[in-house]
C-alpha cells in the first residue's frame, strides 16, 4: 500500500505565498510600491488642485503707501515692528523700494513684490 505523501499540499483557492514562502518578500515589496504610487498621485492632484484656486482667485495688492500697520502685518513674513518700519519710510514711488526699508531683505522684497503695489496720490478716504 502506497504512503500517503510527506508534503502538504497548498489548498486550491489560495493564491498568495503563506508568510513562511520564501518569495513573501517580493508580495510585500510590491505592496508597497502600491501603496507608494496610490500616495504620490493623491499628493500630486492635490497640488494641482490647490494651484488651479490659487491662479484662479484674484489677487488684492496691499498698497504699501496707504495701507495700515494692520493690513500690512497680514504679509507673509511682516510683523507689527515691521509694518511700522514700512509706514515710516514713505512714501514709495514703486513697490521695489521695499529693499529700503530696514528689517527686509532683498529675498523678502522679491517675494512680496506680487502682493504689494506703490498707489500714487490720495486715496478718496483720505480725502
Amino acid at each position: 500500500m502506497p504512503q500517503p505523501s510527506k508534503c502538504r499540499q497548498k489548498p486550491a483557492w489560495n493564491v498568495l505565498p503563506a508568510s513562511t514562502d520564501p518569495v513573501s518578500w517580493l508580495w510585500q515589496a510590491l505592496a508597497a510600491i502600491g501603496i507608494v504610487l496610490v500616495v504620490t498621485t493623491v499628493l500630486r492632484d492635490a497640488r494641482m488642485k490647490q494651484r488651479e484656486s490659487a491662479e484662479s482667485k484674484p489677487v488684492h495688492r496691499v498698497d504699501i503707501n496707504f495701507a495700515s500697520d494692520a493690513e500690512l502685518d497680514l504679509l507673509p513674513g511682516i510683523g507689527p515692528a515691521l509694518a511700522r518700519e514700512i509706514i515710516l519710510s514713505r512714501p514709495y514711488s514703486t513697490a521695489e523700494e521695499l529693499e529700503r526699508v530696514k528689517g527686509i531683505s532683498k529675498k523678502m522684497a522679491a517675494r512680496l513684490l506680487p502682493l504689494v503695489k506703490a498707489g500714487q496720490g490720495r486715496r478718496a478716504a483720505d480725502q
